[in-house]
């Protein structure tokens, strides 16, 4: 049977655990934490086994998740990076493939990035490179993509940013409501039915572009396209655009 060792700590641990029964995955999952509620809470759950080290995860696993924040792995690998064999699976962004074959020289290296969406959705997971075991593996975590490029796979990091990005947006649309009069709690009603029918209607024209779609409701000389013609003047997409690149450069470097 598979021995998962998921290397990594608090919340990302919980929901990676999470997503794995979810979607019926039946192999053993060790871990280690410092936090014994978390570890009591991990064992009832999701049958979780919890290990008095991280060594003894690492001696006990034969697939590994490597999870740690990327300001952590330096230190985190010492004592680890010769004693760890088998498939080692780093979801920490900016440890480059080549980078990560050198820290652990006897592992199968192999690097994914998960979305970690809410738990009522399904997350969206990459892999680089392919290889069919680690693809069903990572397939119990949500819709899997296969990439065959290592930059696409960054790019596909800094679309994970954009989830926290667009709670600003959305804050600026309802400050803005509030504002002008409405009660906070009706103008946040107001927002989020605009982003469900724009995530509804997405979803069922795939085939159509988003500008595709959003030039369908700012017909010429309605209210939205007075609004949309403002919006051109002063394209925000600049400022998403830029932000992108300073992920993505700080990925690279």
């Amino acid at each position: 049977m598979q021995k998962l060792g998921l290397l990594g700590m608090g919340d990302v641990i919980e929901k990676t655990s999470y997503d794995l029964r979810r979607n019926s995955y039946a192999g053993k999952i060790l871990i280690f934490s410092d936090c014994q509620h978390q570890a009591e809470s991990l064992q009832k759950l999701h049958g979780c086994l919890i290990q008095p080290s991280v060594e003894m995860v690492c001696k006990g696993s034969n697939v590994f998740f490597l999870m740690s924040a990327p300001e952590k792995i330096t230190g985190f690998t010492r004592d680890l990076q010769r004693k760890l064999q088998g498939t080692l699976i780093s979801f920490v962004p900016g440890l480059n493939r080549s980078n990560l074959k050198k820290l652990f020289p006897q592992a199968r290296c192999f690097r994914a990035v998960n979305s970690f969406s809410a738990t009522q959705y399904q997350s969206e997971v990459a892999l680089f490179p392919d290889a069919p075991d680690v693809r069903r593996l990572l397939g119990y975590l949500g819709n899997l993509q296969v990439l065959t490029d290592e930059l696409d796979f960054e790019l596909a990091t800094v679309a994970t940013c954009m989830n926290g990005w667009i709670y600003f947006l959305l804050h600026d649309l309802q400050q803005w409501l509030s504002e002008k009069g409405l009660p906070p709690e009706y103008a946040r009603r107001l927002v989020l039915r605009n982003l469900q029918e724009c995530l509804i209607t997405s979803s069922n024209q795939p085939r159509n572009s988003f500008r595709a779609l959003g030039e369908a409701q700012a017909k010429p000389n309605s209210f939205a396209a007075n609004g949309l013609a403002v919006l051109n003047h002063q394209p925000p997409g600049a400022a998403w655009g830029a932000a992108c690149e300073v992920v993505l450069d700080s990925l690279l470097n």
